[in-house]
């Protein structure tokens, strides 16, 4: 078994031998040229997934900021607004009123309110609906 794989080896050697020098060089040359034209995309693959993956990062946490900065602002809105709606004497008198009413009187006193409140929130887009709950539990 040693001797046929000896023999082996040898015709191996042999073969290589007879192929000509330009010939190995070119084999050598295309090797080298493949091996380091693989490398260079692998590395130049991982570092273009690392700077993409970065970016996008950076690029969700910015958007998250800003989401964060908007809802911020709309919050202080309408901390602002009901801050002045409870100092409005005009507002916090038609609430008393409602308070004391009934009926039509009720519904009336409810439509002067909801006219102050809409000259009030009209400047704000984002404000859709407001309810204001007078002490009686009556939505105004």
């Amino acid at each position: 078994m040693k001797y046929k794989r000896l023999k082996c080896l040898r015709s191996l050697r042999d073969s290589i031998y007879r192929i000509p020098v330009q010939h190995l060089v070119a084999a050598l040359l295309i090797l080298l040229i493949t091996v380091s034209t693989l490398a260079i995309t692998g590395i130049s693959y991982t570092l273009s997934e690392q700077i993409i993956s970065k970016k996008n990062s950076k690029y969700c946490i910015d958007i998250l900021n800003e989401i964060s900065a908007n809802i911020h602002t709309k919050l202080k809105e309408v901390d602002s607004l009901t801050t002045y709606i409870c100092y409005n004497e005009t507002i916090q008198s038609q609430i008393n009123k409602m308070n004391h009413a009934q009926g039509n009187s009720f519904l009336y006193e409810k439509k002067i309110l909801e006219k102050e409140l809409i000259n009030m929130t009209v400047a704000i887009d984002s404000l859709k609906e407001m309810t204001i709950l007078t002490s009686s539990g009556q939505s105004a």
